[in-house]
């Protein structure tokens, strides 16, 4: 290995292990595959691996990707200031992993490749291996935090689905709450729910205090819940997560419900008259690239 032998941050490391065991192992492959496929340079004593993108032709970049598509392709893209959610926006590329793992092998993964071989030969500089590694693992962690997040969003709405609760995203809406539920006069709940790591708390807080209050003039005659899951926590920082939720948002706050207590959620919704449906006609799920996927 060459700058990873060097610490990095893990901060979530012991709250997210098996995250960070894959992480390891993806910047073990990405090195590996780096010098096998571009010249790189050792000025350790100054500035560490250099790797020389600028001498590099196409055929290089290509092979590099069809290697190592899984985690080559994102490495490539963070250190070019690209996410998977922009570059076909941005750059007319094709970056969804799962589509160009599922069509490794054929002409439409090829083409996939040369899009984004196209953009790195044209735009990739030299690069200190250990920033563009740090920046790699950087963007991987929040990308899969955010991952994290969605996951949680769309557990809460199937299971209140599955007992008959109608509840969706709001993507539809203002301010685009993360959970609502409809009536005929229009939302009678609408919610925000995070999956968070128990060193985020305090800012999460802060965000929902911000959020909430934005809810709450927006949607003046619904109720306004919030749904939270803290990674690494305990029951005595659930009970301070919720004294601290309840007086920051006594104002705008119905109530607040950890991961672990949906079915006193669903329960607390039937007492506010919320209608069970036999059938959920529309259910609105967050998937893990951040968009929606609808079933009617």
């Amino acid at each position: 290995m060459m700058d990873s032998e060097n610490q990095y941050p893990s901060p979530d490391s012991e709250i997210l292990p098996e995250l960070y065991e894959e992480l390891d192992e993806a910047v073990e492959r990405i090195e590996d595959n780096l010098k096998l496929n571009f010249e790189i340079t050792d000025h350790s004593e100054i500035s560490g691996y250099t790797v020389h993108f600028s001498d590099a032709d196409k055929s290089d970049f290509f092979r590099f990707l069809n290697d190592d598509v899984e985690y080559g392709l994102p490495f490539l893209l963070y250190n070019l200031g690209i996410t998977e959610r922009t570059s076909s926006l941005d750059h007319n590329i094709h970056s969804n992993l799962s589509s160009l793992t599922r069509l490794r092998g054929t002409v439409h993964h090829k083409d996939a490749i040369q899009k984004v071989v196209d953009v790195c030969y044209d735009t990739l500089e030299d690069m200190h291996i250990k920033s563009a590694i740090f920046t790699f693992r950087h963007t991987w962690v929040m990308n899969k935090r955010r991952h994290h997040r969605q996951e949680f969003e769309s557990d809460v709405l199937e299971h209140l689905n599955e007992n008959k609760i109608p509840a969706r995203h709001g993507s539809h809406l203002e301010e685009t709450p993360d959970l609502v539920i409809e009536s005929k006069g229009g939302p009678q709940v609408v919610g925000e729910i995070r999956s968070v790591d128990v060193h985020d708390i305090s800012v999460r807080v802060s965000e929902f205090v911000n959020e909430a209050a934005n809810c709450a003039k927006t949607y003046s005659n619904s109720r306004f819940i919030v749904v939270i899951k803290i990674r690494g926590g305990d029951h005595d920082l659930y009970r301070s997560v919720r004294n601290d939720l309840e007086l920051e948002l006594s104002s705008s706050v119905d109530g607040v419900w950890f991961a672990h207590e949906l079915d006193e959620l669903i329960t607390q919704l039937e007492n506010w008259g919320v209608c069970k449906q036999s059938f959920i006609s529309e259910y609105t799920e967050v998937d893990v690239e951040g968009t929606d996927t609808t079933e009617s």
